[in-house]
């Protein structure tokens, strides 16, 4: 991308307004027609504020790569406080430096069992129902197996339930008919956000204060209270706690989605099913394990062509950088 100082394109709106009318309507529509109309790399006027949308693959990972140029929005920082989707700088340094041993292969490959088990459990009776609901099905198992593995918690049933729709709220911060508006606005999709994002602050203060996180080996929440408690941590009980939001944001439904999505395509092609059917068979015995997922070549091309069906949609249509107007 060539420096310029002349600023990008911007699709006609309405006086005042802007583009904030056309964007709340339909999204995905209004950005699809605005590269259409004006190119790649186009400004949106929204109230007050001006949303640069990139919709090209170069520019796109130009944006994610370049941290000095792009920043990450001031929104995640109003929602997710300290999390670490939000911060940047020397605080995600100290913070990705925490916390990324939690999600090396190897430590990934430790929680196999559990992660499988969750799973296996929650497809028992499948076969039982005439239909099922497969994205919440999804979402409950990423949801469990984030408590159980990065929290180091388990839930009951009934608790997973509430869980799955309290974390449907984390998302009502970026709902367009909410985002396109002003912060300081109450919205009633910000103000059920806010009510979601304090129960999992308080389930992680229970979590915290009950005893559960002794052993920081365990779990990513468990080493976060050690470093909170040690003497010269600059973690602090309110960093550990929008850690937990964060997570339950950033950790579960873009997993959720992408197992909905490669079951779908599964199930609307009866000959790459088999395919699938027949590599498991062939290559599974007993429970999964790690090792496994090496000789699931066919499986492995299933989820990356998931990924380029519906992930690269969703990049190149998500605006990267913000600017006031």
């Amino acid at each position: 991308m060539s420096q310029t100082n002349q600023r990008p394109p911007t699709p006609r709106g309405l006086p005042l307004l802007g583009n904030t009318i056309d964007f709340v309507r339909d999204p995905l529509g209004f950005v699809r027609e605005s590269v259409a109309d004006t190119g790649d790399v186009f400004r949106m006027q929204l109230l007050g504020k001006d949303v640069y949308i990139l919709a090209h693959p170069e520019y796109v990972e130009t944006a994610l790569l370049d941290r000095d140029t792009f920043v990450k929005l001031d929104d995640f920082k109003i929602a997710f406080g300290d999390a670490l989707l939000s911060v940047h700088g020397d605080q995600w340094q100290r913070q990705r430096h925490a916390m990324e041993e939690f999600f090396s292969p190897a430590r990934i490959a430790e929680h196999a069992e559990t992660m499988t088990s969750v799973a296996a459990a929650r497809i028992a009776d499948w076969g039982n129902e005439e239909h099922i609901q497969i994205d919440q099905l999804m979402q409950a198992i990423a949801l469990e197996n984030l408590f159980e593995v990065v929290l180091g918690h388990s839930v009951s049933e009934p608790q997973l339930t509430e869980l799955v729709e309290t974390a449907n709220t984390l998302n009502l911060w970026f709902k367009p008919s909410s985002w396109a508006l002003p912060e300081w606005l109450p919205t009633p999709a910000r103000r059920r956000f806010q009510r979601g994002s304090a129960e999992f602050r308080s389930i992680a203060q229970t979590l915290l204060s009950d005893g559960e996180t002794k052993d920081a080996d365990e779990s990513l929440l468990a080493r976060l209270a050690a470093l909170r408690d040690a003497p010269d941590s600059e973690f602090t009980e309110s960093e550990v706690l929008d850690q937990v939001v964060g997570m339950v944001f950033a950790g579960h439904e873009t997993t959720a989605l992408t197992m909905a999505y490669a079951l779908h395509q599964i199930g609307s092609h009866p000959t790459v099913a088999e395919r699938v059917y027949a590599e498991l068979d062939a290559v599974i015995d007993g429970q999964p394990t790690p090792a496994d997922l090496r000789q699931l070549e066919y499986l492995d091309q299933v989820l990356n062509e998931t990924f380029r069906l519906y992930t690269r949609r969703t990049r190149a249509s998500t605006p990267t950088h913000r600017g006031r107007g």
